[in-house]
């Protein structure tokens, strides 16, 4: 491999890297804050991030969420971070003008954990059937964005506690899963 690019790999893993920071835990938690735990994983040609925003359309979420696998690096699973207590929206974001595919309403409460779940970007195989301009009845397969957002509570925890040893896990934990996507404005 040539040097530069080992300095181009080592420059995107480094602003990668910083998108999701690791939480200091020597920190207690500030009053209006409330940390925020969730686990992402992106399969998407559309969808390369997600994020936690009080915005629905916006360059600069308060907190991106890295989901996909660039360059074979694995950046989905389990996240915690501080977030000021509001309501806010899981976002999932793509392309150069950070297109907006899907959202969920969620709301973090102050001095608690807020678990927001394990959301998953996938496109899988769906039969679209249809009539075309002639008349004719048509079939095609099709890819499809599929979103879901679901409790895995138990096995992100046992990896939070894996990343976090020495956290005291003291807080309260606020089951804050969607249950529905928010229809996003046209």
């Amino acid at each position: 491999m040539k040097v530069p690019a080992l300095i181009t790999i080592a420059t995107l893993m480094a602003g990668c890297s910083s998108m999701t920071q690791k939480i200091s835990m020597d920190d207690p938690i500030p009053a209006e804050n409330g940390l925020v735990a969730m686990s992402a994983y992106c399969k998407s040609p559309q969808v390369q991030t997600m994020a936690v925003s009080s915005e629905l359309k916006t360059m600069s979420p308060e907190q991106l969420v890295r989901c996909g696998k660039p360059l074979g690096i694995n950046f989905g699973g389990i996240k915690m971070f501080s977030l000021p207590a509001g309501e806010y929206y899981i976002i999932g974001q793509g392309g150069m003008f950070a297109t907006t595919y899907f959202a969920y309403e969620v709301t973090v409460e102050p001095g608690k954990i807020n678990y927001l779940g394990y959301a998953e970007a996938v496109n899988k195989a769906v039969v679209k059937e249809y009539t075309d301009s002639r008349g004719r009845e048509r079939t095609d397969v099709v890819r499809q964005l599929t979103v879901s957002v679901t409790d895995r509570y138990e096995e992100d925890l046992k990896a939070l506690k894996e990343e976090y040893p020495d956290y005291p896990w003291n807080y309260e934990v606020v089951m804050s899963i969607p249950e529905k996507a928010y229809d996003i404005p046209k």
